[in-house]
């Protein structure tokens, strides 16, 4: 439910809100690693690039095999200058 709430707010661009409901849903999965993904895609839309490197960090913590392991590994460290 708080997955879908999120992808709601995300479409209509309110990220604030859309952050917040994926962090619920990713509290409440904690093997969840698609709502750890959009907490950070959220916290780059807010301009939280510290927080946003660490959910992306979350993201590979809860799947180290990730589709795309890299990019997340690149984005980490764009993010993290």
């Amino acid at each position: 439910m708080h997955f879908k709430l999120g992808s709601a707010y995300f479409e209509a661009e309110n990220w604030e809100f859309a952050r917040q409901s994926y962090e619920k849903s990713a509290q409440l999965e904690p093997k969840d690693d698609a709502a750890a993904y959009n907490v950070a895609l959220c916290f780059v839309r807010l301009g939280y690039r510290g927080d946003a490197a660490r959910w992306y960090e979350e993201v590979l913590r809860r799947n180290p095999n990730h589709g795309e392991k890299q990019e997340i590994l690149n984005r980490i460290q764009l993010l993290r200058r």
